[in-house]
């Protein structure tokens, strides 16, 4: 069976020769050609979002926000401590049980 690997060698290095007929014998300059139509559709199309969501300048407040992120941190540390102590994380086995 010494000639099973040079043969796939070989049909390995055909089987992309074979597909570019295909390729050739396009008449287009180039293989995405023939979109003009959905491409100029696309350019011409009004402009889908509101006039306030390409404003990059937002009104904040600074503190507000801290202040948000404090209250937000601190619900996050009463949630972990929760689980901590849940009766989920405990031990399942029977008090006095022996291994």
């Amino acid at each position: 069976m010494p000639f099973i690997r040079p043969l796939t060698v070989i049909l390995c290095a055909l089987l992309p020769a074979a597909c570019t007929s295909y390729l050739e014998r396009s008449d287009t300059i180039v293989s995405y050609a023939g979109e003009a139509q959905a491409t100029n559709r696309a350019i011409h199309t009004i402009d889908p979002w509101p006039r306030a969501a390409s404003d990059t300048v937002i009104a904040h407040d600074g503190q507000r926000i801290a202040r948000a992120v404090e209250r937000y941190r601190a619900r996050e540390d009463k949630d972990a401590g929760a689980a901590a102590v849940s009766p989920s994380t405990a031990s399942s086995a029977p008090t006095g049980a022996t291994p």
